[in-house]
C-alpha cells in the first residue's frame, strides 16, 4: 500500500478496508490461492470500493492492476 499513489489521508481507511477484504477471503474458499494473490486483490478492490482509482486516474500512471502486478511481482492473467 506504501508503494501506490495514495493520498496519506486515505491510508487507514484503506489499510481496513484491504483488512476487512482479507478477513472475508479466510472465512470463505480462498484458501487454495495465493497469499499474494489475496492481498493484491483486497488491495484492489478497496481502492476502486472507496473510489480513489477515479479521482485522479492520471496518477495512476498505468492502470491499477498492473502497477498492482508490477509491485508484486505477478503476472495479469485476463
Amino acid at each position: 500500500v506504501r508503494r501506490l499513489p495514495l493520498p496519506e489521508e486515505k491510508l487507514a481507511l484503506i489499510r481496513k478496508h484491504v483488512q476487512t477484504f482479507i478477513a472475508l477471503c479466510a472465512t470463505f474458499r480462498f484458501a487454495m490461492y495465493p497469499p499474494s494473490m489475496i492481498a493484491t486483490g483486497s488491495v484492489g478492490a478497496a481502492i476502486c470500493g472507496l473510489q480513489l482509482d477515479s479521482a485522479d486516474q492520471s496518477q495512476w500512471g498505468d492502470n491499477l492492476t498492473d502497477l498492482l502486478a508490477k509491485i508484486t511481482n505477478t503476472e495479469v492473467v485476463s
